[in-house]
């Protein structure tokens, strides 16, 4: 019994210093999040459509990735948006492509507001025209312009795109026309750096307290 309760100190130790160390630091690192919850618009066709990559450049940059899956589009109106977990962000390099004919190069312009079904979202992203410029792959940075982001998990809240379903290459939208939704990916939920940094110190104080009874119990 007195073993197990050594070991079980030990253990606390451990745990708790391994949380203080692993910590995000403030080197590049990035994610890959799927556009794979649907409107109701979209919930008869199969997912995922879409994928969103943040890459979390240093502690205020981040390059935000929207790549459509095969068989979809970008509509226009509320063509991706994104919730950036600060209110002090600018936004930069905003490209946009697609396959080419019979399209027309994406006319992207910024903007926020309301994405059908899923709220308020701080910055949205909308493309010109329906199908000629619709796109299937759009990207910006984020520069945050106060304070920093410790990890790529931190950088977004929560992503959606206007999701548009074409026929095979694309060359047209779905029969019957105007197969169109929305989709999101799963809201982030990330620990603030001092939440565990806090639980990683008690641990650790926990297992030192821990040890030190025992050696005291085994004195006596």
């Amino acid at each position: 019994m007195r073993r197990l309760k050594m070991l079980l100190a030990s253990w606390l130790g451990i745990m708790g210093l391994t949380l203080i160390f692993l910590l995000p630091r403030a080197s590049a690192d990035s994610i890959s999040l799927s556009l794979n919850i649907p409107s109701s618009a979209l919930s008869g066709v199969p997912g995922p459509y879409g994928t969103v990559v943040v890459n979390r450049t240093d502690s205020t940059h981040a390059t935000i990735t929207f790549t459509a899956n095969s068989g979809f589009l970008f509509h226009d109106g509320a063509s991706a948006a994104v919730n950036v977990q600060t209110t002090s962000f600018a936004v930069s390099n905003l490209v946009g492509f697609n396959l080419g004919s019979p399209h027309s190069p994406p006319i992207l312009t910024t903007t926020s507001g309301q994405v059908d079904g899923f709220g308020n979202f701080n910055l949205v992203i909308n493309n010109f025209d329906t199908f000629t410029n619709a796109t299937n792959l759009i990207s910006f940075v984020l520069t945050r312009t106060s304070g920093s982001w410790t990890s790529a998990m931190d950088v977004l809240s929560v992503a959606a795109a206007h999701i548009g379903v074409c026929n095979v290459g694309c060359s047209a939208f779905s029969s019957p026309p105007g197969i169109e939704g929305f989709a999101r990916t799963q809201q982030a939920v990330v620990p603030e750096p001092a939440t565990v940094l806090l639980v990683g110190t008690l641990l650790s104080g926990l297992g030192f307290f821990g040890r030190k009874k025992f050696i005291e119990t085994l004195r006596n």
